[in-house]
């Protein structure tokens, strides 16, 4: 792909709007979980003494609780990713391939 294909690419405004939308709706879904999470991990620290009982072994309180609230720290960080991702997505929908160093000069920071 030549350059002038390339910078016609990136400035066409109906790629840039569906890159916009893509993560936007990633962003949604990451607000569901995130919101879905706050239900359900306070109940997992509240009800505690429950599971510690019906859990015997102590290896296995260990790796429920990890695996469980190892997955709600990364629900947190897919959706903070996803409001970077969707500024990201709205400079390059305002300012087409321009934006694209100024992205790239904050990304590798």
């Amino acid at each position: 792909m030549g350059e002038h294909e390339k910078s016609k690419l990136l400035n066409n405004r109906f790629l840039r709007i569906s890159i916009f939308i893509v993560v936007l709706s990633y962003l949604i879904l990451g607000t569901y979980w995130l919101y879905v999470t706050s239900l359900y991990t306070p109940m997992l620290i509240i009800n505690f003494p429950t599971f510690s009982k019906l859990l015997k072994e102590t290896w296995w309180i260990i790796t429920y609780y990890s695996s469980e609230l190892g997955l709600s720290a990364g629900i947190v960080l897919r959706w903070i990713a996803g409001i970077l991702a969707l500024y990201c997505a709205a400079v390059f929908l305002k300012e087409g391939e321009k934006a694209l160093n100024r992205i790239r000069s904050k990304a590798g920071a």
